[in-house]
């Protein structure tokens, strides 16, 4: 073809270019030839032009090479899909033109060679824009002072850019990948002139050959930056030098290795040896930040075998061939020579626990045993997700009284040793009387030992008493002095308007709005005695909705209850001294965590005291209208309350009634679905990863529910990644989502609320935009959740589950609960809830089969379940209770969300 004009070519699925013995197709010289294809563009042959633009516009592009510099002219290259959107695969071989750009926009991305210059006039160039979702594949570049620009989606796990050598005479590099791995990047100019800058963008993997950026003459050299977020970066060598300016090298990763050297130069002279030669060669300045790895070793000038480089770094004329940079608890930067800034990034781990100290007390020469976990102590959490130990630093005081604290092994504690949160620890008490204060610190370090002791983050005081006497049983823990209910004066049950209502519920919706926790759905709020009404006739459950919110009245507190029913709503009010529902909620919450306190009922009173202050002021009108199923919307403060476990001297409050949480009822989606036929994806981490501690149970839980459940799907461990949870949404629109690994809700942050991964934390927010409520997830269980209790941020996020994961109904656990005691509620949770009429009512049976003792532990198995289930409890878990009677073990489960 001769003409000149453009020429277009469509088909509503497929064109192809078949090879039938010729060997390519020749487009001739002109305008724009464009290819548009339905479904895809196939050709078995070269397409070849002499100057005419080649623009493939298809689903699928398939081709051999592409070369439009066959005339005086060249054209330009374009591959993409349809009506401006990205093809789903572009695979083609050689790309071929001069002075003219070449583009692909693609999800994968795969070729061999790219040359924009191919011309006798070499200073005729085109640009290279790579674009990609997935991944993209180049055998090489060469270009003329034109930029290279590959960028696949650096927030998609699994993205890469993959290249060979790519060499630009003077034009920058850009690339930007999850993963990136490249052969030699050469921008230094032929002559005289600019050297292009090199920017490297990854997410969990940076991998580079030789980076040659050099100026000449009166140009400047290139800048040099490469970046990993939260990964390795390995790398050749860095030559950034020559020109009047530039030269500027930012490295930043998890661990650093430059494995490569170049001979010094001094004055233009070589120097040295191939021991000194340099790793990295800049003209303005070098800056280096890393983090360690996950065990934080030092950054080390001539040792690149974890965390450092094989030559020197030189900076103009001065030379640095020797050096070792700690990590440290904090951000530390090292400056040893001019220009040069070593930064070792970290941050010390946190304990989530919120324990100070725990003190014991023994007869001299009594000994006792006990855990970590047992005392209440939670997992350190590291942000950086490195490697972290434990160590038991004992104090002078301890030293001085002659104490003796053992591991395991009968041996003495030593500083040097770590110890698991699991280890049963025996401390002797000394034969003589003495009173042992800040006897041992248990500290969190993510440092080598030998690097910074004092690293760490105390998350725990242990204190021995051995003066004062722990009686052999404790004594009955006094009443209250607030034994009494006070209904404030004139406050009789009244009603209260639909306006009052509605205004009150905004008002919870606004609270976890003004936190960024928002619902992704719409609803008008109709009458709630109505939608009462409607879930009666659908499941036989008479419910009632219970506001709680606090107000002052004349110098005092009041407990403003407002209860809905299908026979209207209703208000009383609670007088109350100033903060005594608040520092009896603290108490309360602290008696029923305490994992020592479990052969007890300490925490009788103050159950009795709220149960009298929540329930009693609507008991009445409760029993009247046979209420079984109480939805508590309660305002900060009283959103992690375990209102499972008020007692009313007689009996649990879950004895009388199944129990839910809502954040509010314009932010809960209201229908009713039954799920006894609904498919479970379940997904579980059982062994340590990212710093989390390993949870043993989870494999039998897993294995548990798919005895009970046949429709499930599960991925265990190395299987359970973000790609895996999304594809498995994807293939079967499963209802109900079990993760039985760690979830944690922040203090202070309810959007930083996340879920353990194998590979990464997953925020609740990420869920949302996994579209699940097309159809809607019904059902999310977190099996091992934690929860800054009594931190209203946090509280947000626990009662905003729902909401920030967009699905209807969640249960997790207010506080980190016993491996088989998670087990065995959530074994017999799934065991009910294929009969129950309700998902709350299910969770009522599983708590109240393990608080009448029907659940046991019995020669390592976990016994009582309806349908004669067994499930063995691994060989060194430690259980000290042999069955889950205490509200310890079950109160802490809640329902978030719709009920029914």
């Amino acid at each position: 073809a001769n003409s000149t004009g453009n020429i277009v070519l469509s088909a509503n699925q497929r064109i192809w270019f078949q090879q039938e013995g010729l060997p390519t197709a020749s487009l001739g010289q002109g305008g724009t030839v464009t290819f548009r294809a339905g479904s895809e563009f196939i050709s078995d042959v070269d397409l070849l032009s002499a100057g005419r633009s080649i623009d493939i516009q298809a689903p699928r592009i398939q081709t051999q090479s592409i070369n439009t510099a066959l005339g005086a002219n060249a054209g330009s290259i374009s591959l993409t899909g349809l009506n401006g959107q990205p093809a789903q695969s572009a695979i083609v071989a050689n790309l071929i033109t001069s002075n003219q750009d070449v583009t692909i926009r693609a999800n994968q991305i795969s070729t061999q060679f790219i040359l924009t210059n191919a011309s006798s006039n070499l200073d005729h160039s085109g640009t290279v824009t790579l674009q990609s979702q997935d991944y993209i594949r180049v055998g090489g570049v060469l270009t003329n002072g034109k930029p290279v620009t590959l960028s696949a989606a650096i927030d998609q796990p699994g993205s890469f850019v993959q290249s060979g050598t790519i060499r630009t005479i003077g034009g920058a590099v850009t690339m930007q990948a999850d993963r990136i791995n490249t052969g030699l990047i050469w921008t230094s100019p032929d002559t005289s002139g600019n050297a292009g800058n090199v920017s490297l963008n990854a997410r969990t993997d940076l991998r580079t050959s030789r980076i040659e950026a050099n100026g000449k003459g009166t140009g400047s050299a290139g800048d040099v930056q490469l970046i990993n977020r939260t990964g390795d970066v390995l790398i050749d060598s860095i030559q950034a030098y020559g020109g009047q300016q530039g030269g500027r090298v930012n490295i930043q990763g998890d661990r650093i290795q430059i494995v490569g050297r170049n001979f010094i130069q001094l004055n233009g002279t070589i120097v040295g040896t191939p021991e000194t030669a340099t790793s990295i060669r800049a003209r303005e300045s070098i800056t280096i930040q890393h983090q360690g790895g996950k065990t934080n070793q030092p950054f080390i000038i001539g040792d690149p075998t974890i965390n450092g480089t094989a030559g020197a770094l030189q900076i103009g004329e001065t030379v640095l061939d020797r050096g070792l940079f700690a990590i440290q608890a904090n951000p530390v930067e090292s400056r040893p020579i001019d220009r040069l800034s070593i930064v070792s990034q970290n941050d010390a781990p946190v304990f989530s626990s919120n324990l100070q100290a725990v003190q014991f007390f023994l007869k001299p020469g009594q000994s006792l045993q006990f855990t970590l976990t047992d005392l209440g102590l939670r997992p350190a959490i590291d942000r950086n997700q490195d490697q972290i130990r434990l160590l038991i630093r004992p104090t002078q005081q301890f030293l001085e009284a002659g104490g003796r604290l053992l591991d395991p092994n009968g041996l003495p504690i030593s500083l040097d040793r770590s110890i698991q949160l699991s280890d049963r620890l025996t401390y002797v008490a000394p034969r003589q009387n003495a009173i042992v204060f800040d006897a041992f610190e248990v500290i969190a370090i993510d440092v080598p030992f030998s690097t910074m002791f004092s690293a760490g983050t105390t998350g725990i005081t242990l204190r021995f008493d051995n003066l004062q006497i722990l009686p052999q049983s404790e004594p009955a823990a006094p009443e209250p002095e607030s034994s009494t209910t006070s209904v404030a004066k004139g406050s009789s049950i009244s009603n209260v308007s639909s306006e009052e209502l509605a205004a009150m519920d905004a008002q919870l919706s606004e609270e976890f709005r003004s936190a960024g926790i928002q619902a992704n759905f719409t609803q008008t709020l109709g009458d709630p005695s109505v939608l009462i009404q409607q879930i009666e006739k659908q499941t036989g459950i008479r419910s009632a909705f219970v506001y709680l919110r606090s107000a002052k009245n004349q110098g005092s507190d009041e407990l403003v209850i407002t209860w809905v029913t299908a026979k209207g709503r209703f208000q009383r009010r609670v007088l109350l001294n100033p903060n005594e529902l608040s520092e009896t909620v603290t108490q309360f919450r602290r008696e029923v965590t305490n994992p020592l306190r479990t052969h007890t009922k300490s925490y009788l009173p103050t159950a009795k005291q709220l149960y009298r202050w929540i329930i009693s002021p609507i008991e009445e009108d409760l029993t009247a209208q046979g209420i079984t199923n109480l939805v508590f919307l309660p305002e900060a403060g009283l959103r992690s309350l375990p209102y499972s476990a008020l007692h009313n001297g007689r009996q649990f409050l879950i004895e009388r009634f199944s129990v839910g949480l809502m954040p509010s009822l314009s932010l809960t989606r209201l229908n009713y679905q039954k799920l006894n036929q609904a498919p479970i994806l379940a997904i579980g981490i059982s062994e340590a990863t990212q710093g989390q501690a390993p949870l043993p149970m989870v494999r039998a839980e897993l294995s548990t529910i798919a005895q009970l459940w046949k429709q499930e799907t599960r991925y265990l461990n190395q299987e359970a990644t973000l790609q895996r949870l999304q594809t498995a949404r994807q293939r079967q629109p499963f209802q109900v989502l079990h993760l039985a690994t760690h979830a944690n809700f922040r203090a202070g942050q309810p959007k930083e609320a996340y879920i353990q991964l194998w590979n990464e934390q997953l925020k609740l927010e990420q869920i949302r935009a996994f579209d699940w409520n097309t159809p809607p997830v019904e059902l999310l269980v977190l099996s091992a959740c934690r929860t800054a209790i009594g931190d209203r941020e946090s509280e947000l996020g626990f009662a905003g589950l729902a909401i920030q994961a967009g699905v209807k109904t969640t249960v997790a656990s207010l506080w980190s609960v016993n491996d088989a005691a998670t087990t065995a509620l959530i074994s017999q949770f799934y065991d009910a809830l294929m009969t129950a009429p309700s998902k709350a009512d299910a969770l009522r049976q599983a708590q109240l089969a393990m608080a009448r003792g029907q659940i046991s532990i019995e020669d390592g198995k976990i016994t009582g379940f309806r349908q004669g289930l067994t499930v063995q409890v691994p060989e060194g878990l430690q259980v000290s209770d042999p069955n889950f009677r205490h509200p310890y073990y079950w109160a802490a489960f809640t329902m978030v969300g719709n009920p029914w």
